[in-house]
């Protein structure tokens, strides 16, 4: 796919072809079968429009609806059916909650579930495809393939065409657009970068204030996940994997370092940033803080789970450790170009790539959404959601405890906030101040029916929104307007938020189905 709907070129399509039964690529025939004019994943095509795919959706749902009505009270029987129909496409089925059959399926009879779903296995596929057959490398496409930033640049579109087409309206009958909303949240890069920045000077004068070193880690994946060398030439020990699992082996990775720390009574904090290198394979950066008796300690636990995979050069390439002298430099000064070029290249001209910091930053971005790998994380520390949450609030709060966080909040005073929540290793539960969780109360217009929204459009429940912050035993209120989708026929109430979304006649239409099976 391309911008403004264009096809993705038959040329793509026919390059992807001859390379992978000219070479016989491993990765990319275990994906695919390979058709004379397309390339097909079972009959789902990946050549297909955006609006060919939402059609293909809704008669993939037809089918399923009618495989429902065939099992009369065997939701299980039911249920085990259409997941064989959703693993054929390597999907992941919706897991049964507390044996509800039939709220696992509601969700997979939706034609929207499945239209995301392919939409993002056609950018994915497409993606590691050109991997496998050399076309993002050095010498190509970098981090991303060129079919993959069409359709990448093409959802943004779709997504910006929405934003500005929708609008909430609150209890007082203001009215504003999502597009709007959007500019004040991390979706605007400048406010994702401000915010990131902020709260990494707030750990350096932290380490600062107690005394600890900081540590920059570069950690890589084995060299199977490599798809292809700087050369640009195939990588002969790649085995077909994508970045996506990549990301999984290294989250594994410091899932096993983590324990081995906490074992050893060892809680660092920083941020960690995945970022690809030329081929698309993720590597973190790691900016971590601790007390200088526990450096070694901390280089000796990483390189020893990051060597799990043994290969020659392993000890020597798959971890990089910098002890940071704060003589001749600032601790954020190692990180804060990654946090850049990951976001949007602001004040960085090149990348080490060589190529131009604000275009490689779209690529990267591209990247980070097909594969769906977070780019950054926070390790260690209090809670950013009560962080957040707090910086809404303008009026004092009841202790000077309390009110110190708030007050740091309101500044911007990462570190100040810090210390009021109780330092860095301090677990999340014994905190002062935590994030508070409930249901929304709602009125439907058209009955006057006062009832809580406790319940998805699919029919099992729904996960509670944030409302506030709980002190102790009391609730701190942080969301002061009430705001709905304009044109919805439920309003919030009771000093609550939005309410669900109307069933429609497609919703109709499923529960007949599935009350077959019931």
């Amino acid at each position: 796919m391309t911008q403004a709907g264009r096809k993705l070129p038959v040329s793509a399509l026919q390059l992807c072809r001859e390379r992978i039964l000219d070479n016989e690529y491993r990765g990319a025939l275990t994906r695919l079968k390979i058709h004379s004019h397309t390339i097909k994943l079972k009959d789902f095509d990946l050549g297909w429009s955006h609006k060919v795919i939402a059609k293909f959706s809704q008669e993939k749902v037809d089918a399923l609806m009618e495989i429902c009505k065939l099992f009369q009270g065997q939701a299980e029987s039911a249920y085990e059916q259409i997941c064989k129909e959703v693993e054929s496409y390597d999907l992941a089925p919706v897991q049964v909650e507390h044996g509800d059959y039939i709220g696992a399926m509601a969700q997979m009879l939706q034609p929207a579930w499945w239209n995301r779903r392919f939409c993002r296995l056609r950018r994915e596929a497409l993606d590691a495809i050109a991997r496998d057959i050399g076309l993002v490398s050095q010498r190509r496409a970098r981090y991303s393939s060129d079919q993959a930033n069409w359709l990448f640049a093409e959802q943004t579109v779709r997504n910006q065409i929405y934003l500005e087409e929708s609008h909430l309206v609150n209890e007082q009958g203001e009215e504003v657009s999502l597009a709007e909303v959007a500019e004040h949240t991390l979706a605007n890069p400048q406010v994702r970068r401000a915010e990131m920045m902020c709260r990494l000077n707030g750990f350096e004068r932290v380490a600062d204030l107690h005394g600890d070193d900081a540590v920059f880690f570069t950690l890589t994946c084995p060299s199977r996940f490599h798809a292809n060398l700087s050369s640009g030439i195939r990588n002969p020990r790649a085995d077909g994997s994508t970045p996506r699992e990549a990301q999984q082996w290294l989250c594994h990775n410091w899932a096993l370092i983590r324990s081995a720390l906490n074992r050893r009574g060892i809680s660092p904090y920083g941020f960690r940033v995945a970022e690809p290198h030329h081929d698309g394979t993720p590597h973190w950066h790691l900016l971590l803080f601790v007390a200088p008796h526990q450096v070694k300690t901390l280089d000796r636990i990483v390189r020893k789970y990051s060597g799990r995979d043994d290969e020659p050069g392993a000890a020597k390439y798959r971890v990089k450790t910098v002890l940071i002298d704060r003589a001749k430099g600032s601790a954020v000064g190692y990180i804060a170009k990654y946090v850049s070029k990951n976001i949007d290249g602001q004040h960085i001209t090149d990348d080490n790539q060589g190529m131009k910091a604000s275009v490689s930053a779209k690529r990267i971005q591209c990247w980070a959404s097909t594969h769906r790998i977070r780019q950054f994380q926070q390790i260690g520390g209090p809670s950013v959601t009560v962080w957040r949450e707090l910086r809404r609030l303008r009026s004092p709060l009841l202790t000077p405890a309390i009110e110190q966080a708030r007050c740091a909040a309101d500044a911007g005073d990462w570190a100040a906030f810090v210390i009021a929540m109780g330092g860095t290793d301090v677990p999340r539960s014994e905190r002062p101040i935590k994030p508070y969780y409930d249901y929304n109360t709602c009125l439907d217009t058209t009955t006057n029916e006062v009832f809580v929204d406790d319940k998805a459009w699919h029919g099992g429940n729904k996960d509670k929104p944030i409302q506030g912050l709980s002190v102790g035993s009391q609730f701190v209120r942080t969301r002061t307007h009430r705001w709905h989708k304009a044109g919805e026929l439920t309003l919030p109430i009771c000093g609550w938020p939005a309410g669900p979304k109307q069933m429609g006649s497609q919703g109709h239409r499923q529960v007949a189905a599935l009350d077959s099976c019931k």
